[in-house]
């Protein structure tokens, strides 16, 4: 969208395109290769906003990063891979939960 475009010209302008990769549909698929050891779900809100249970999402991209029992992590993310990245991986490393977010896909 607009928003993605606005960040793209940004980042050409300061001259870091090539480091950084925005999330977006595509990217997200290439992530979901690249880190095979999690499985991953684009889920559009508007196509199936039942699986959002009682969640609101306030704004885009909000991720929902869930183990098989409970949320991990759940909020908005900056549009950058990288950042998702890291989040992955600090949420994989610890046990912390976050009290809200979406019901647990795994058990959908």
């Amino acid at each position: 969208g607009p928003e993605l475009a606005r960040l793209q010209r940004l980042s050409q302008e300061l001259g870091v395109e090539d480091r950084v990769r925005f999330l977006e549909h595509i990217s997200f698929a290439q992530l979901a290769q690249e880190i095979t050891q999690h499985t991953f779900v684009w889920v559009d809100i508007e196509n199936n906003p039942e699986l959002l249970g009682d969640e609101d999402v306030e704004d885009f991209p909000t991720i929902a990063i869930q183990n098989t029992n409970e949320n991990l992590f759940y909020g908005v993310q900056l549009p950058y891979t990288n950042l998702l990245e890291s989040l992955i991986e600090n949420c994989a490393k610890q046990s912390a939960t976050v009290v809200s977010g979406p019901p647990i896909i795994a058990k959908i």
